[in-house]
């Protein structure tokens, strides 16, 4: 007799965007549901995280999902950040309330790259000088496959490099031609925002995308 899949586990932000706290029963219940993640669809981990971050409370979020290791069960990489690294994602997560704010709006790859920007790019972020490798950021697991939205949002974190180059750089013909340009751009103004860097090359890619 064949045992039933496990439920799917979903991610709900409503507690912190509406400035709840959880109850007890509350609380046990969505322990066991960490505790079941690795059980659940790869595919359906990711995409419920990065749900959790579009509803205008992504510092909160990430602070609340840390705390119940939501974050390194869904992408095991991020078990490898440093406290200043974690402070550094937390900084992101606030500068997409700020981007939400403004009702601007993600897509799901720049959120992914968002995300994991601490471990690889850049070092402000991370406090270290030697990024993870993006081949090891986002492991799926032996019987599961990188869903298209991650392959992108890794495309979006490797274009973060050119990007700080400028567009006459080498490789910006090529991130200029891209379809994921904008949301690698979002990506790079989130950046600025999270560290108090300078918008002139972010600035000279704007005109350069709407030349």
């Amino acid at each position: 007799m064949s045992q039933a899949s496990p439920a799917p586990v979903t991610f709900d932000a409503s507690p912190a965007q509406r400035g709840l706290t959880l109850e007890p029963r509350t609380l046990e219940a969505l322990r066991e549901g960490v505790a079941a993640l690795p059980d659940s669809p790869f595919a359906l981990r990711v995409h419920e995280l990065l749900e959790c971050l579009s509803l205008g409370v992504a510092g909160a979020c990430l602070r609340r999902m840390r705390e119940f290791d939501v974050l390194a069960r869904t992408l095991p990489s991020l078990g490898r950040l440093s406290p200043f690294a974690w402070e550094g994602l937390f900084s992101i997560g606030e500068a997409m309330e700020r981007l939400h704010a403004q009702r601007r709006v993600l897509g799901h790859p720049a959120r992914l790259a968002a995300l994991l920007l601490p471990l690889a790019d850049p070092p402000a972020l991370s406090g270290v000088d030697a990024p993870v490798p993006l081949a090891e950021l986002v492991l799926a697991g032996d019987d599961a496959e990188r869903p298209p939205l991650v392959e992108d949002g890794l495309a979006v974190l490797a274009a973060q490099r050119v990007l700080r180059q400028g567009p006459d750089s080498a490789g910006a013909a090529e991130l200029l031609g891209s379809h994921l340009l904008t949301e690698a751009l979002d990506v790079y103004a989130l950046t600025l925002d999270a560290t108090g860097g300078s918008r002139q090359v972010l600035e000279a890619w704007r005109a350069r995308q709407g030349a």
